[in-house]
């Protein structure tokens, strides 16, 4: 599916700012403006708002809403394509053991790569 596909479609994002922000640069880079209908943080309560056809919703992938229904599909965003990004954050004061420690290592070392 286009981004351009969206445009002027009524829109369900998420509440967190840096994803509403992410998803309206999206669209400034096609020069279009989404229209947002709503911004909300439970993606349950957004498939029950596709389910009952008051929107589109966009969440990341990873959401998968995990329930079927006739009338709601999912689609990817590929044109253009779009990435997340996150960030790790931590208290600098503090050292990391154990699990949290290997996390960070395996992340570093993923960067190192790119």
């Amino acid at each position: 599916m286009s981004l351009s596909d969206l445009a002027g479609e009524p829109l369900i994002i998420p509440s967190r700012k840096s994803r509403a922000k992410e998803i309206r640069g999206w669209f400034e880079k096609i020069e279009e403006e989404p229209k947002i209908l709503c911004e909300i943080s439970n993606y349950m309560n957004a498939f029950a708002l596709v389910k009952a056809k008051v929107g589109i919703a966009i969440f990341p992938a990873t959401m998968d809403f995990g329930m079927t229904h006739t009338q709601v599909v999912t689609k990817t965003i590929v044109n253009p394509g779009h990435q997340a990004d996150y960030v790790l954050v931590w208290d600098k004061n503090r050292s990391l053991e154990g699990l949290a420690e290997k996390f960070l290592g395996c992340v570093q070392e993923l960067q190192e790569k790119e």
